[in-house]
């Protein structure tokens, strides 16, 4: 059946007028000419509600034509939805999503499927452990209860609870993306935007890196693995690579396939950049030595050499993305470097150190 037979359109509902003289809106859905109306809760003048279709309309006007709007378009995507068109199967999707799409939680978790959709898997988690968070401060957030007071109370209870300057700007940076897309989506005003000059001010961390000093890279080269601890031999081992290989990221190594690699050398572009920079790529050229040639050897998947479109590190890769496993490597190669300077007496510093 076509869809286009189904008109869906806000009203203003005169049939009933109230004391102080505003009718309700409701939204008007007429199918095989039979009329259903559905309450969206606001009521207006006949005067304001005049306004509200003209081109001067502003203020809090403004703002219900936009809710309007969105009520129109939800109300349509979800008719679009629908194989066959019953007034039922309307109400229980309708509703449904309505009262999903009131919560915060629902734009993150549309836009961390987009992340993940692009292969943007940290950046996803970032997302999601940043809902995580408001919601702990906070169950079930509206988009319009973000203001400067929840904001300057959420960074408080952050702190309270030994979070970092640092940690707060994250969760509040991937917050405001969010407020932004909503305010693109004219889903909030300007005014309800709480970010900016004269607004709330993320915190910004301090993250000064500083180099590992030789003598320690020379250790980290030097330490023998003395317990037969697999794992652990193979994070030193990826650290190492990624070390050698120009602070290679763990899921840029996790992608290396040998179609990358010539006899001297191989090739990769950074996936942090790769988004950014696809229409002009900045190639990063690396020289193979006997250390990574022998990580290679002792980790790769050498037998499918001959393949290029072939993972370097299949065995440990078992997807294509291989992000699961990147970030294991690395959380446990960042682990095992702790503990070998604790082993040497170094101090924390050292920690964040590249």
């Amino acid at each position: 059946m076509k869809n286009e037979r189904i008109d869906c359109k806000v009203i203003l509902d005169k049939r009933r007028e109230s004391k102080n003289h505003t009718y309700p809106l409701r939204m008007r859905l007429t199918f095989k000419r039979k009329r259903k109306y559905y309450s969206i809760t606001t009521k207006l003048t006949e005067e304001d509600w005049n306004i509200l279709n003209s081109e001067s309309v502003k203020g809090q006007l403004r703002k219900i034509r936009n809710d309007i709007a969105k009520v129109e378009e939800t109300a349509k995507d979800v008719i679009k939805s629908i194989p066959a068109f019953s007034f039922k199967e309307f109400e229980e999707r309708f509703f449904n999503k309505r009262t999903k799409e009131e919560y915060l939680s629902f734009y993150f978790s549309e836009y961390i499927q987009t992340l993940r959709k692009n292969e943007q898997v940290k950046t996803a988690i970032s997302y999601e452990t940043a809902i995580n968070s408001l919601t702990k401060f906070k169950k079930n957030i509206k988009p319009t209860e973000i203001d400067v007071k929840f904001l300057s109370e959420y960074e408080k209870w952050m702190l309270k609870n030994k979070k970092s300057n640092s940690t707060i700007g994250i969760y509040l940076r991937n917050l405001r993306s969010i407020m932004n897309i909503l305010k693109e989506k004219k889903l909030i005003s300007e005014n309800e935007y709480p970010f900016g000059r004269k607004k709330y001010q993320i915190p910004q961390g301090r993250n000064v890196k500083k180099a590992i000093p030789l003598p320690y890279i020379k250790q980290i080269f030097d330490y023998k693995i003395s317990d037969d601890n697999l794992f652990k031999e193979r994070s030193k081992d990826f650290w190492l690579f990624s070390y050698l290989a120009n602070g290679m990221n763990f899921t840029d190594i996790a992608n290396l396939v040998w179609g990358d690699f010539s006899d001297d050398s191989f090739v990769f572009i950074r996936s942090k950049t790769k988004r950014t920079t696809k229409h002009n790529p900045h190639p990063i050229t690396v020289m193979r030595n006997e250390y990574i040639n022998a990580i290679i050897k002792k980790w790769g998947n050498v037998e499918k050499a001959k393949y290029p479109d072939e993972l370097v590190f299949n065995h440990y890769c078992p997807t294509k993305i291989g992000y699961k496993s990147a970030v294991t490597l690395y959380s446990k190669g960042l682990q095992h470097k702790k503990l070998l300077f604790q082993n040497w007496g170094s101090t924390p510093d050292f920690f964040s150190m590249v």
